[in-house]
């Protein structure tokens, strides 16, 4: 499986009270109801933000190159419906209710996303986005996986922004450098912004550019 960050905070409790847990692992039932969660998640912030257009836009300004393939990484970046942008948060689908329970299986089985799941992620996202379920929103942590250990608000949703760049010592490559950054920047700025007046929910905006140094030996 793909790598999976956060486990440590999970409730067992609240695991095995919806049977999600086998012989001490996680079951692949839970996967999977976390996966349609995900997907309701990413339809909810399309419909808001138009992220499709702003992954089409980064992957214009982008050499082919640093686009990054999924298959050797993350489980967030690799269930990923962008090219360029990932959700990194765990959605900790154990703690709803009963009733929310009932209706995500459902609606899996169904393998439907209708406005009733909408309307149920929604009601339900800020808190099963906590990162630390016992502390307040606005309580900031570390993540791990986000390189310069930002501290990022508890309830934030974190949409992160993905891609490589492969560091040489060819005429020219900090100043290309700069000028890619500098336009993936003012995309970020402006989706930030965008979540900020439009999601009911904090919103946190990551850019992650990985250098990677060709070796010329």
């Amino acid at each position: 499986m793909a790598v999976i960050y956060d486990l440590d905070t999970l409730n067992y409790q609240d695991l095995e009270k919806y049977h999600f847990v086998k012989n001490g692992k996680i079951t692949e039932d839970y996967w999977k109801l976390n996966l349609l969660y995900r997907k309701v998640v990413e339809l909810y912030l399309e419909e808001k933000l138009g992220l499709s257009l702003s992954d089409q836009k980064i992957c214009e300004i982008l050499e082919p190159s640093m686009i990054i393939p999924k298959e050797m990484e993350t489980y967030y970046f690799r269930n990923s419906s962008y090219k360029t942008m990932y959700l990194r948060n765990h959605f900790y689908i154990e703690r709803l209710n009963e009733n929310d329970m009932s209706l995500l299986k459902r609606k899996l089985e169904e393998k439907v996303i209708d406005d009733e799941l909408k309307e149920m992620v929604v009601k339900t996202l800020k808190n099963v986005i906590l990162y630390q379920e016992d502390y307040g929103e606005n309580v900031k942590f570390s993540r791990d996986g986000l390189y310069d250990s930002e501290r990022i608000e508890n309830g934030a949703l974190i949409l992160i922004i993905y891609y490589c760049v492969f560091e040489t010592e060819e005429n020219g490559f900090m100043e290309k450098y700069g000028n890619i950054t500098k336009e993936v920047r003012k995309i970020k700025e402006e989706i930030d912004t965008k979540g900020k007046e439009k999601i009911d929910s904090l919103f946190h905006t990551v850019l992650v550019d990985d250098k990677i140094e060709i070796n010329h030996n």
